[in-house]
């Protein structure tokens, strides 16, 4: 019997009626499980006999020596041919520590967060100078410096979602184009490796 309360996972489908449907439990990295609502009394909920929708595959050997991945969660980081220069699979900390350089990929990190570091503090700068070109009546260039100093996502747009009361990133489209045509210098993606 298993006792982990961290990688349990419970839930309830509803309907557009907002009723329950389905019990959802399980573990998230072992099985999950649903069941059909039978019947619902206040807050006790019947339900019928439990489904297997998901389980996990078997470790492969030697899965101690790699943080306990599973074959999938070692393949998620392979390079592959076309992907955008802004992938994350690009970081050199991170090829650096697959390849058990430690010390090297400390380094590395360092300097990229030093990097993210001042490319924050330029873009704080423009703010400031756009406010600034604001005040003394120059909207044209405090909208180019605001422009800069703002960090806009390529792929996703935010908007509110009603439904969660949350804002999400929707995709915009366009990656899977460019990737395809392989055509990623017509973009302007930042330099952030």
């Amino acid at each position: 019997v298993r006792v982990c309360f961290v990688a349990q996972v419970t839930g309830m489908v509803k309907n557009a009626q907002g009723e329950p449907c389905y019990a959802i439990n399980g573990y998230w990295d072992e099985r999950l499980q649903k069941s059909r609502v039978v019947s619902v009394e206040g807050k006790n909920v019947l339900t019928g006999e439990p489904e297997l929708v998901w389980k996990a595959d078997p470790l492969q050997p030697g899965a101690e020596l790699i943080y306990m991945f599973s074959e999938f969660s070692c393949t998620l980081n392979e390079m592959e041919e076309g992907v955008a220069p802004t992938d994350s699979r690009y970081r050199t900390d991170q090829r650096l520590m697959e390849n058990a350089d430690f010390d090297g990929a400390n380094a590395d990190k360092l300097r990229l967060e030093d990097k993210q570091r001042a490319k924050r503090k330029r873009r704080e700068a423009l703010a400031t100078q756009a406010a600034e070109a604001l005040a003394s009546g120059d909207e044209e260039r405090a909208t180019e410096l605001q422009r800069q100093a703002t960090m806009s996502p390529v792929w996703f747009k935010k908007e509110y979602d009603p439904l969660t009361n949350s804002t999400l990133h929707i995709y915009r489209g366009g990656y899977w184009e460019t990737k395809a045509k392989g055509d990623w210098a017509t973009l302007d993606l930042p330099e952030i490796f």
